[in-house]
């Protein structure tokens, strides 16, 4: 099979929509996790102001447990909050060099692994170092082994739909579908 290779010049709505989406990605798990700290925190709490009117006494563990376990879920989403301001605010660093540059990005799949070009980087990795690919909101993330490298690449299907198809069944053959 001959490479495939996504060559464009820099679109900074795509770049930025595309770290958008691998931002949600990455935090969708956290987001469940705070809504269910907030869930249990209401729980507790409903249940010591239940036991607290009918024994008379407002002063229950479970009020405080309540408001224990809202207090981290609020410390969840504060650090949330603040770690998509930074995200956004590094992208929006990145993009404007790549306009002053005139970047263009390439992502080339092959047998061999995957490699990525721009004006001030050029790497390949093999397929050994992804975990699996997702499909998520009509773009493909590549998934590393290593969570600590903490991004993958992002093909976005809005670039060429049909070289988006190619990439869905070279990367099946190559990785796992998450």
């Amino acid at each position: 099979m001959n490479s495939l290779v996504f060559d464009t010049p820099f679109n900074r709505e795509t770049f930025v929509e595309s770290n958008q989406v691998f931002w949600e990605y990455s935090w969708r798990k956290r987001k469940k996790a705070i809504v269910q700290w907030a869930l249990v925190a209401i729980v507790f709490i409903a249940l010591g102001l239940w036991v607290g009117v009918k024994e008379g006494n407002m002063n229950n563990p479970y009020i405080d447990i309540g408001i224990v376990l809202f207090c981290i879920a609020v410390v969840m989403g504060l650090n949330m909050f603040f770690s998509r301001r930074r995200h956004k605010s590094k992208v929006e660093e990145t993009a404007t060099s790549y306009e002053k540059e005139k970047s263009e990005q390439v992502i080339t799949l092959s047998e061999e692994g995957v490699g990525f070009r721009d004006f001030q980087t050029r790497f390949s990795l093999k397929w050994s170092c992804f975990k699996n690919f997702v499909r998520y909101r009509e773009h493909i993330l590549l998934i590393p082994n290593n969570p600590i490298v903490g991004g993958g690449l992002v093909i976005n299907k809005q670039e060429d739909p049909e070289k988006y198809e190619q990439a869905i069944a070279l990367l099946e053959e190559k990785l796992m579908e998450a």
